[in-house]
């Protein structure tokens, strides 16, 4: 296993600085909208729009990602790939 060098560790750094500015300007953008989303979706609705197994799944995804709804790499390489995050952390490592 190849350890990181220290300029490849200062870019890593600068790159994770730089996506917390990203998130943190988008946040900023579109808290309010984020919000008035999460009330909506806590709204009672009308029934027959979905199924009540289909609209508690979205209900729980939703209260646990609403903060910030977008997919890491790890999760789209698990759900696509079938990786296991220590399996991509490895890998993301050895190199």
């Amino acid at each position: 296993m190849r350890r990181r060098t220290q300029n490849e560790s200062r870019d890593l750094s600068r790159r994770r600085e730089g996506d917390w500015e990203l998130k943190e300007m988008l946040m900023r953008k579109y808290r309010g909208y984020l919000s008035s989303l999460r009330k909506e979706f806590l709204k009672e609705r009308k029934k027959g729009k979905l199924p009540k197994d289909a609209r508690v799944a979205l209900l729980e995804w939703w209260n646990e990602h609403y903060k910030w709804p977008y997919p890491t790499v790890i999760s789209i390489y698990s759900s696509v790939y079938g990786f296991v995050a220590a399996q991509l952390h490895a890998s993301c490592t050895a190199f």
